[in-house]
Protein backbone atom coordinates (compact mmCIF):
# COMPACT_ATOMS: atom_id res chain seq x y z
CA UNK A 1 0.00 0.00 0.00
CA UNK A 2 1.41 3.47 -1.37
CA UNK A 3 2.75 5.75 1.78
CA UNK A 4 -0.18 8.34 0.37
CA UNK A 5 -2.95 5.75 0.59
CA UNK A 6 -1.69 5.32 4.21
CA UNK A 7 -1.91 8.68 5.20
CA UNK A 8 -5.13 9.21 3.85
CA UNK A 9 -6.46 6.21 5.24
CA UNK A 10 -5.03 7.43 8.56
CA UNK A 11 -6.33 10.91 8.69
CA UNK A 12 -10.14 9.35 7.67
CA UNK A 13 -10.06 7.35 10.64
CA UNK A 14 -9.29 10.46 13.01
CA UNK A 15 -11.77 12.82 10.76
CA UNK A 16 -14.13 9.72 11.72
CA UNK A 17 -13.73 9.68 15.38
CA UNK A 18 -14.02 12.89 16.25
CA UNK A 19 -16.68 13.15 14.24
CA UNK A 20 -17.74 10.46 16.52
CA UNK A 21 -16.73 12.07 19.64
CA UNK A 22 -18.51 15.69 18.57
CA UNK A 23 -22.18 13.82 17.81
CA UNK A 24 -21.92 11.80 20.99
CA UNK A 25 -21.40 14.75 23.60
CA UNK A 26 -24.81 15.66 24.34
CA UNK A 27 -26.09 12.21 24.83
CA UNK A 28 -24.89 11.41 28.32
CA UNK A 29 -26.67 14.55 29.59
CA UNK A 30 -30.17 13.24 27.84
CA UNK A 31 -29.60 9.67 29.19
CA UNK A 32 -29.43 11.30 32.72
CA UNK A 33 -32.50 13.36 32.36
CA UNK A 34 -34.28 10.41 31.04
CA UNK A 35 -33.25 8.24 33.71
CA UNK A 36 -33.62 10.59 37.15
CA UNK A 37 -36.37 12.52 35.73
CA UNK A 38 -39.36 10.21 36.67
CA UNK A 39 -37.40 10.24 40.37
CA UNK A 40 -37.56 14.19 40.77
CA UNK A 41 -41.45 13.91 39.59
CA UNK A 42 -42.39 11.34 42.30
CA UNK A 43 -40.39 13.73 44.91
CA UNK A 44 -42.60 16.66 44.06
CA UNK A 45 -45.41 14.36 44.40
CA UNK A 46 -44.50 13.31 48.03
CA UNK A 47 -44.13 16.62 48.81
CA UNK A 48 -47.28 17.80 47.83
CA UNK A 49 -48.46 14.60 49.97
CA UNK A 50 -46.62 16.15 53.08
CA UNK A 51 -47.93 19.77 52.12
CA UNK A 52 -51.70 18.74 51.77
CA UNK A 53 -51.71 16.46 54.94
CA UNK A 54 -50.04 19.37 56.57
CA UNK A 55 -52.50 22.19 55.78
CA UNK A 56 -55.69 19.99 57.23
CA UNK A 57 -57.33 21.50 59.62
CA UNK A 58 -60.83 22.26 60.39
CA UNK A 59 -64.41 19.82 59.88
CA UNK A 60 -63.63 16.87 58.88
CA UNK A 61 -65.73 17.01 55.72
CA UNK A 62 -64.08 20.25 54.47
CA UNK A 63 -60.83 18.72 55.54
CA UNK A 64 -61.51 15.84 53.62
CA UNK A 65 -62.13 17.86 50.23
CA UNK A 66 -59.30 19.90 50.92
CA UNK A 67 -57.28 16.79 51.32
CA UNK A 68 -58.64 15.31 48.23
CA UNK A 69 -57.95 18.27 45.83
CA UNK A 70 -54.31 18.53 47.29
CA UNK A 71 -53.78 15.10 46.53
CA UNK A 72 -55.10 14.98 43.34
CA UNK A 73 -52.79 18.24 42.72
CA UNK A 74 -49.97 16.35 43.88
CA UNK A 75 -49.69 14.13 40.66
CA UNK A 76 -49.24 16.40 38.36
CA UNK A 77 -45.25 16.09 38.86
CA UNK A 78 -45.45 12.97 38.89
CA UNK A 79 -46.74 13.01 35.13
CA UNK A 80 -44.80 15.51 34.49
CA UNK A 81 -41.41 13.22 35.57
CA UNK A 82 -42.63 10.50 33.51
CA UNK A 83 -43.14 13.05 30.52
CA UNK A 84 -39.97 14.24 30.46
CA UNK A 85 -38.48 10.85 31.17
CA UNK A 86 -40.12 9.00 28.46
CA UNK A 87 -39.35 12.22 25.73
CA UNK A 88 -35.36 12.21 26.89
CA UNK A 89 -35.18 8.31 26.48
CA UNK A 90 -37.21 8.11 22.98
CA UNK A 91 -34.83 10.89 21.80
CA UNK A 92 -31.99 9.48 23.19
CA UNK A 93 -32.28 5.78 22.00
CA UNK A 94 -33.19 7.90 18.45
CA UNK A 95 -30.03 9.85 18.58
CA UNK A 96 -27.91 6.78 19.46
CA UNK A 97 -29.10 4.72 16.53
CA UNK A 98 -28.24 7.65 14.52
CA UNK A 99 -24.85 7.96 15.49
CA UNK A 100 -24.67 3.77 15.08
CA UNK A 101 -25.96 4.29 11.74
CA UNK A 102 -23.35 6.91 10.67
CA UNK A 103 -20.28 5.37 12.61
CA UNK A 104 -21.05 2.02 10.42
CA UNK A 105 -21.18 4.41 7.02
CA UNK A 106 -18.36 6.03 7.65
CA UNK A 107 -16.17 2.70 8.51
CA UNK A 108 -17.04 1.86 5.34
CA UNK A 109 -16.27 4.35 3.55
CA UNK A 110 -13.06 3.93 5.46
CA UNK A 111 -12.84 0.49 4.18
CA UNK A 112 -13.60 1.13 0.78
CA UNK A 113 -10.90 4.07 0.60
CA UNK A 114 -7.51 2.47 -0.67
CA UNK A 115 -9.80 0.89 -3.25
CA UNK A 116 -10.87 4.56 -4.43
CA UNK A 117 -7.26 5.96 -3.87
CA UNK A 118 -5.15 3.06 -6.30
CA UNK A 119 -7.36 3.61 -9.31
CA UNK A 120 -4.72 5.02 -11.80
CA UNK A 121 -5.47 7.67 -13.46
Amino acid sequence: MNWRVKLALHAAERSATAVHQEMARGLSGLATVGATAAFVGVFGNLLGIFNSFSGATGEKTTMMAAIARSLSEATWPTAFGLAVAVTALLGYRYFTGRLADMDAEMRDAIIELPAYLQVPL
